[in-house]
């Protein structure tokens, strides 16, 4: 597998005759759909999904967290297959024919603090941009994530495995670094893309506490820390 991206002379002679394959990184959270800025490009000064080209050998997955990581300095878990964004506006223009796979992916608990990017780099966006692709203005719209992730009232109970686990480090990190209140548990596992009410958060901090992941240490109003484990 190449290390890394194309020359500027190979690529144009390889993709003005294949389709080139790409994959958007989707992240959602209750601020918003997260989008960075094209630095360069014929799209230049359009804002965009993260997204890169797929490499030779390179697993879908794979790209997805690369990706994130070379673009935003973040990492990210996989979550699901959203669909697929084909791009005429670029075949229209001359330029080459994208095929770009769509991923959702949730920040890993770590990067789930608040992201340092560039306000004109990148950000999160409650309302999609006008100056951006139209095909990806559409995918995301098509799938109600255009304002981000709704705050819906679901059960911790009700929560799968995978979201469980990352529920509990999500609270495990967060109470490692400072006491916390059970709307700043709610704001980290909504940046972490673990939807939940406050209601449901003091369930599942419940559990952490029989657990012995947590505990309380201030009672009005509560407050909770982790509790670290002796090597």
């Amino acid at each position: 597998m190449p290390d890394g991206p194309l020359p500027q002379a190979e690529y144009v002679q390889i993709y003005s005759k294949v389709p080139r394959l790409t994959v958007e990184v989707v992240i959602v959270s209750n601020q918003g759909v997260l989008l960075t800025r094209r630095e360069a490009g014929p799209c230049q000064g359009l804002w965009h999904i993260p997204g890169g080209t797929v490499r030779f050998g390179e697993p879908l997955t794979d790209a997805v967290v690369r990706v994130a990581q070379d673009e935003l300095g973040i990492e990210v878990t996989v979550d699901r297959l959203l669909g697929y964004i084909e791009y005429p506006s670029h075949l229209d223009r001359g330029l080459d024919w994208p095929v770009g796979v769509a991923f959702r992916a949730h920040l890993d608990p770590a990067s789930a603090r608040p992201l340092a990017i560039d306000p004109n780099a990148g950000g999160w966006f409650a309302g999609l941009p006008e100056d951006m692709h139209d095909e990806q203005r559409r995918f995301l719209r098509a799938h109600n994530l255009e304002f981000g992730v709704p705050v819906v009232s679901r059960h911790h109970s009700e929560l799968s495995d995978p979201e469980l686990v990352r529920l509990s480090e999500v609270l495990r990190q967060l109470g490692a670094t400072k006491a916390f209140s059970a709307s700043e548990a709610l704001s980290a596992a909504l940046s972490a893309n673990v939807v939940n009410t406050t209601a449901d958060i003091d369930s599942a901090i419940d559990d952490l506490e029989e657990a012995g992941v947590l505990r309380l240490v201030q009672k009005n109003p509560p407050r909770w820390e982790a509790i670290t484990t002796p090597n």
